[in-house]
């Protein structure tokens, strides 16, 4: 496990590195935490702030890997999961899964084996079998004599002969008891990190998991040590090593379920990270992108559902039906190898509107005739005529992140926006320059904005509807845990009418991971 207080803080990294996570040092010495965009005013050197930011970050990773293995877009690699082992490894162990995404380089995310282990390793069964095993004893009841004669041994002239019985009995120190006690100790720890965000089987099991690891303390920890404390890390970390090292040695009968135990609390207390070997490189995600734009949804959705009109997004409602399966069009469509949002009908909205359309782009290469033809008044008119041939179109669909309806002081209108995992400084660093000579993504992503609000308004125009795009904005992150606002005006200038919004990353994901 990590000491918090050995973690490097990494805010600002190189071009194209966008890992988010604990890895290696690039110098070989420690470990890096590298934060996301906009965490220029997160604490240094500041131990608490660091443990609730990992246990936060593990929670949210753990949220987007159940989220996006329920849509397929993630896919399990097997050759770097060992799920059998013989003998336990020292290491962390990793399970790294490659997530698909518009036929983009996968997105690496790798877990903490350490922690993984000790919620795999649970079994309320496998806990009790261990703190009472069957052995062999004396003492027995010779007014139940007739319920052991198929244990008896034989002797001349039919007499039965009952020495000792197989029976279950708490099993002596060191055995199944301590490991029991051990292990709950250290599961009890991380739960609490966790603000008990864990399966129901092991949130109904607290009460016995808290009573198992009050016993362990009371043998061999103080009230101040803890696994989780800046002064006490190091000494209760030695203190449970040591433990389990005479638990082991001391104990003879070791079955499948002490093996489990016991392995996942030798990762815990020993596991590192360790690149080059086949048992994970790092902890985290690579193009952090994508979970910022899964945070930004999932708040959008939770708190203004109604007025979306469209968004680049596999959320789905139950309270509708996915078009693919019959019933209602207002809901998720299949469109180009993934599902998008499309409400045709938002709550404030008179006119129905099909979002897809609005946006899509067409481009027609067959042939036209300018033909004349006479009317019955004797006068010429023309007109173009062509037959359409549809493997000559070409359609290019344009998908902002999300357009939603808004109302301000001139009335209602349309906002387009588009999650940009940038930092300030990104846009910062272009304001005064010439467009022309700003770097490509910077151009790239004004234009298309541009483009997006410029098709979707002239479309309103032919519709001869009053309606209008009357916002088209970025939104960035920033880290602020004291803030009570989640979304802000950056303070930035508007880019050729194009608005820059920051939301507070510590609020979406408090309301992600809840």
């Amino acid at each position: 496990m990590f000491n918090f207080s050995d973690l490097k803080i990494v805010k600002r990294r190189g071009k194209g590195d966008d890992f988010v996570g604990i890895r290696k040092s690039q110098s070989g010495n420690g470990f890096d935490f590298c934060l996301p965009h906009g965490f220029q005013d997160f604490p240094e050197n500041d131990y608490e702030s660091t443990k609730k930011l990992f246990f936060r970050m593990y929670r949210m990773f753990r949220r987007f890997e159940e989220d996006n293995l329920q849509t397929g877009r993630v896919i399990l690699s097997d050759r770097r999961y060992q799920k059998d082992q013989d003998q336990a490894s020292v290491s962390s162990g990793g399970v790294e899964y490659s997530v698909s995404m518009d036929n983009d380089t996968p997105i690496l995310y790798s877990k903490l084996a350490s922690i993984q282990n000790l919620f795999e390793a649970y079994s309320e069964l496998a806990l009790i079998s261990l703190s009472s095993k069957m052995r062999k004893v004396s003492c027995i009841d010779y007014s139940k004599i007739h319920r052991y004669l198929d244990k008896a041994v034989y002797l001349d002239g039919d007499v039965a002969y009952v020495d000792e019985i197989s029976q279950a009995q708490p099993v002596l120190k060191y055995q199944g008891c301590e490991i029991v006690e051990m292990y709950c100790y250290i599961l009890n720890e991380v739960v609490l990190q966790l603000e008990e965000d864990v399966t129901d089987e092991i949130l109904e099991s607290l009460p016995r998991i808290s009573h198992n690891a009050n016993e362990f303390r009371a043998s061999y920890l103080s009230q101040d040590q803890s696994l989780f404390s800046e002064e006490t890390f190091e000494e209760t970390l030695s203190i449970l090593r040591d433990v389990l090292e005479k638990i082991d040695n001391n104990t003879a009968y070791k079955d499948g379920d002490y093996w489990s135990i016991y392995d996942s609390i030798e990762k815990f207390l020993y596991g590192q990270i360790s690149p080059g070997e086949f048992d994970g490189d790092f902890w985290g995600i690579t193009k952090f992108s994508y979970l910022w734009e899964d945070l930004c949804n999932s708040y959008m959705f939770k708190h203004h559902y109604q007025t979306i009109c469209l968004a680049d997004t596999d959320i789905t409602r139950q309270d509708h039906v996915n078009e693919l399966r019959g019933g209602s069009h207002v809901g998720n469509k299949r469109f180009g190898g993934r599902y998008i949002y499309e409400n045709p009908s938002p709550k404030y909205s008179d006119e129905v509107f099909e979002w897809l359309e609005c946006l899509r782009l067409s481009l027609d290469f067959n042939p036209r005739k300018f033909l004349y033809k006479k009317d019955d008044n004797k006068s010429l008119y023309g007109q173009y005529r062509h037959h359409v041939d549809p493997t000559r179109q070409l359609y290019r669909q344009m998908l902002p992140d999300i357009i939603f309806v808004r109302e301000d002081e001139q009335g209602e209108g349309l906002s387009l926006l588009d999650y940009k995992y940038v930092s300030k400084d990104f846009f910062k660093k272009h304001q005064d320059k010439d467009f022309r000579d700003s770097e490509n993504k910077y151009k790239e992503d004004v234009a298309k904005q541009l483009l997006y609000e410029t098709t979707l308004q002239e479309y309103l125009c032919e519709k001869h509807t009053i309606r209008k795009v009357s916002e088209n904005a970025f939104l960035i992150p920033f880290y602020d845990d004291t803030s009570p606002f989640i979304i802000i005006d950056s303070g930035l200038k508007d880019i050729k009418g194009i608005k820059i919004y920051e939301a507070n990353f510590f609020l979406l994901q408090e309301d992600y991971i809840s």
